[in-house]
């Protein structure tokens, strides 16, 4: 491979791959390589449930523009993060949710209001996939022979002038070395109580919805040549992850997604009252939850559940989720009055959910264009990334559906900035 034409991508999460198609679709003259260290390409974000932010699309029913939902986002941000790259998060959304929809197929359709939006402008599809399986199945399809599974990286090589010219990985028992353009896309580290107990030890002993893939390595190889890191400290605890009845001390969690309470879940605490507005920003939520004693109950009734029906009817085959009338709800928790719900529903779908580490919004720090800089300000030559792995994009609390948004975003500006170079 010509060294100053391949492209080294660390991760194949929806950073990584849409990065990789973005720079085949620019040029013939790049070569691409995803090392993954799973078996798979997905990451994270093949899990994610409630959708991808896109501001002035042709699905919402509400107007809307980037600048609102820059304002949601630098809100939601509380001081932190970096505006700039909040602002082209806002202004390129449309065209990520146009992208995935007409490059790839990618079903888009259905627009809801998450926690910190003003109005509803997280994009999921119509059918039986979640979100991020199906947008991470269409952008793996054309890169088949470009994702290399079970290579682990382990280093960035340099060069001359701090340069970044290519990664050490390992496959199986063998080391190798790949020379070229680095992108790291290698996600966060909600996985790993080491790097939690460093940053966040407060919330370390909470159970986690991350898979033991999310370590950090991206952010310790970029420590290791002076990368500058920021705002490290900042994980988001999500409000909702569900206690399997089956194994409630599991300490990974599935999800409740968001979406659940965007089409109008309701939160009730042990008396079954509600305590909080569902649709405020995640650390609001989750704070709510804490400062009460025990853990709280997602209902849902039948016009919320036919909103959402496919999300439901996969938590209750998981054993997640149950199913019944109003009197049923009310004897398994023992409630002698009614609880804080619409009582004219037929039935009712429920189950028991838990704060759980979600994810990293601190991390490397890179320029609007996706370079790394080091802790002089200076661009690291060849080196990018973008996705959890970095920082700046949420500040102090990411808004639902921004995760994929911002993996589309920069993985595609990394692309245009390295064919363009």
């Amino acid at each position: 491979m010509e060294r100053n034409k391949t492209v080294i991508i660390v991760g194949a999460g929806l950073a990584g791959l849409s990065c990789a198609n973005q720079v085949l679709q620019l040029s013939s003259k790049h070569n691409v390589v995803i090392l993954e260290k799973l078996g798979k390409a997905g990451g994270n974000s093949i899990k994610a449930s409630s959708g991808i932010n896109g501001a002035g699309t042709r699905h919402q029913k509400e107007q809307d523009s980037p600048a609102q939902f820059f304002d949601d986002t630098v809100k939601s941000a509380k001081g932190l993060g970096k505006p700039e790259l909040m602002k082209v998060l806002s202004e390129r959304s449309a065209q990520a949710v146009n992208w995935l929809e007409q490059d790839f197929g990618v079903d888009l359709s259905v627009v809801a209001q998450l926690g910190g939006h003003s109005v509803a402008r997280t994009h999921r599809g119509g059918g039986k996939l979640p979100p991020g399986f199906a947008i991470i199945s269409a952008l793996s399809k054309p890169l088949e022979d470009k994702i290399w599974p079970n290579c682990r990286v382990l280093e960035l090589i340099r060069g001359s002038n701090n340069q970044v010219t290519g990664v050490k990985y390992v496959q199986g028992s063998t080391q190798h070395e790949l020379m070229g353009q680095v992108v790291l896309a290698s996600g966060g580290f909600s996985g790993s109580k080491e790097m939690l107990m460093r940053y966040r030890p407060d919330i370390a002993h909470l159970p986690t919805t991350n898979g033991p893939q999310t370590q950090g390595e991206g952010q310790q190889m970029c420590g290791l040549i002076d990368a500058q890191l920021r705002e490290m400290d900042q994980v988001q605890v999500h409000p909702t992850g569900f206690v399997d009845p089956a194994d409630p001390s599991n300490g990974t969690k599935f999800l409740a997604g968001e979406a659940l309470r965007g089409e109008g879940g309701v939160l009730l605490d042990a008396q079954g009252k509600r305590f909080v507005d569902e649709l405020q920003t995640r650390d609001v939520v989750s704070r709510a939850i804490m400062d009460r004693d025990g853990d709280p109950t997602l209902v849902l009734d039948q016009r919320a559940y036919s909103r959402i029906q496919h999300h439901v009817d996969f938590y209750m085959m998981k054993g997640l989720m149950r199913s019944g009338t109003l009197a049923d709800l009310k004897a398994e928790f023992g409630w002698t009055a009614d609880p804080e719900v619409s009582t004219s529903s037929e039935k009712y779908y429920w189950g028991v959910v838990t704060p759980v580490v979600h994810f990293t919004m601190g991390g490397v720090e890179t320029t609007a264009h996706g370079h790394v800089v080091d802790k002089t300000g200076h661009v690291i030559p060849n080196l990018y990334a973008a996705g959890e792995v970095t920082g700046g994009v949420h500040g102090a609390n990411r808004l639902g559906g921004s995760s994929l948004l911002e993996c589309v975003v920069f993985g595609r500006i990394i692309a245009e900035s390295i064919v363009n170079s």
